[in-house]
């Protein structure tokens, strides 16, 4: 999550924030609904509300803290209502490969998940964290992400979505051959509303 859609989440909490910090009383553990007992306060367990991926869920910073909703949800409803039913997934080894996020689309959002072969995988995790983790960004990757892109339309996606945080950096919208769901942002909105619900 960047620092603005972070600070977004900050903004929503302190609107309802009472005389003690405000009372977070939907979080979700696996698929039960419960009441957490802290406080959302500056520098509390919740406060730094920035997602980190465990398991099939992301969970925000502290110890119990947890979005009430997989990871996958926001952009699998958002590619849903656009009528996508087979969409390209970028990211880092763990996102493309393990079913925290494909078996998601799959199981509740009907959704074909395509990634690069291992080759391409290997491309793609390895410009994530040897050049994008570090703020290098080069054209000869952007190429090598764009023609990622153009193997996954040829093999019948009707969108990308770019699962890792950076990608961003590299690929514009107005640079790739489909369609893009920015997952990180879709999830930050999300979080908003989340955060913004009475």
């Amino acid at each position: 999550m960047d620092d603005l859609a972070h600070e977004r989440v900050l903004r929503a909490g302190r609107r309802q924030r009472g005389r003690d910090g405000v009372r977070i009383e939907r979080v979700q553990s696996g698929t039960t609904v419960q009441k957490y007992s802290g406080d959302f306060k500056p520098g509390g367990p919740c406060a730094q509300a920035r997602p980190h991926r465990r398991n099939d869920r992301h969970v925000y910073r502290g110890k119990h803290c947890r979005a009430p909703y997989a990871i996958a949800d926001p952009t699998g409803r958002a590619l849903r209502d656009a009528g996508v039913e087979r969409v390209g997934l970028l990211g880092t080894r763990y996102t493309m490969e393990q079913t925290f996020y494909t078996g998601r689309l799959r199981e509740q959002y009907l959704l074909d998940t395509l990634v690069p072969d291992e080759a391409g995988r290997d491309d793609v995790h390895r410009i994530i964290y040897d050049e994008l983790c570090h703020g290098i960004v080069r054209e000869e990757s952007r190429a090598t992400y764009q023609r990622m892109i153009d193997d996954l339309a040829a093999r019948g996606a009707q969108a990308v979505i770019p699962g890792c945080t950076e990608i961003t950096l590299l690929i514009k919208p107005e640079e790739a051959s489909l369609p893009v769901f920015d997952t990180t942002s879709l999830h930050a909105q999300a979080a908003v509303e989340w955060a913004a619900h009475d």
